[in-house]
């Protein structure tokens, strides 16, 4: 099962996968892949021509090494100078955010769901809290997180707001990061996909903005 696939600045192939547990890189013309983790990793993201990765160390990216030395994951973020992490309850998010690379939190247990989210300062090498995605929407299934514009081309779509799949929470839902506001999007619906979540929330939100105040289409 393929859970993530990008290409590096080598033009080489990085693919995860989620059984078994493996990430695993092929250069142009190899006759065989090369094994460069084999540890769980809870999402994976191609950005900039790196290939980057977290797991419960914090945030990774993944070196090509030499023909020396075999790839391997280098550590750019560490989680724990920002966070606590339980794998059984909690999972990490990595996304383009218009050019810049961000990670969600989430968090879900029997008394809390929350998303908190950071800056990846790859300079730094640290996890920068934000409340806000620069006017953005995310959209975030437990595999893929996909930031879109909140104006154009998704004028319905809230700014700054996470819209989570049906496989996180159980249901289409929208968290608003700056205060906290949860809203239910489609109660019943349960789209197969982040794309079908996409197309479900946006053309609900145009159907309700249509409506006029006594609740008819205009």
């Amino acid at each position: 099962m393929v859970s993530g696939v990008g290409l590096v600045a080598d033009s080489s192939l990085a693919v995860s996968f989620f059984n078994p547990l493996v990430l695993a890189v092929a250069k142009p013309g190899a006759d065989s892949w090369t094994v460069a983790h084999n540890d769980r990793m809870n999402t994976t993201l191609p950005f900039v021509v790196r290939f980057y990765c977290t797991n419960y160390r914090g945030v990774m990216v993944l070196n090509m090494g030499s023909d020396q030395q075999p790839p391997w994951l280098h550590l750019v973020a560490d989680r724990s100078k920002s966070f606590n992490f339980n794998q059984m309850s909690q999972s990490l998010h990595l996304a383009d955010n218009g050019g810049e690379l961000m990670l969600v939190h989430r968090i879900r247990s029997q008394y809390i769901r929350r998303y908190d989210v950071y800056r990846v300062d790859l300079k730094a090498g640290v996890l920068v809290p934000v409340k806000g995605f620069n006017g953005r929407a995310m959209f975030m299934g437990m595999g893929r997180t996909i930031s879109v514009s909140a104006h154009n081309p998704f004028p319905c779509v809230a700014p700054d707001t996470i819209y989570m799949a049906p496989e996180c929470d159980g249901k289409i839902q929208g968290y608003n990061i700056v205060d906290g506001r949860v809203c239910d999007l489609i109660g019943a619906a349960c789209p197969r996909s982040i794309v079908d979540c996409i197309w479900q929330g946006t053309y609900l939100s145009l159907n309700l903005s249509l409506r006029t105040n006594d609740g008819c289409l205009l």
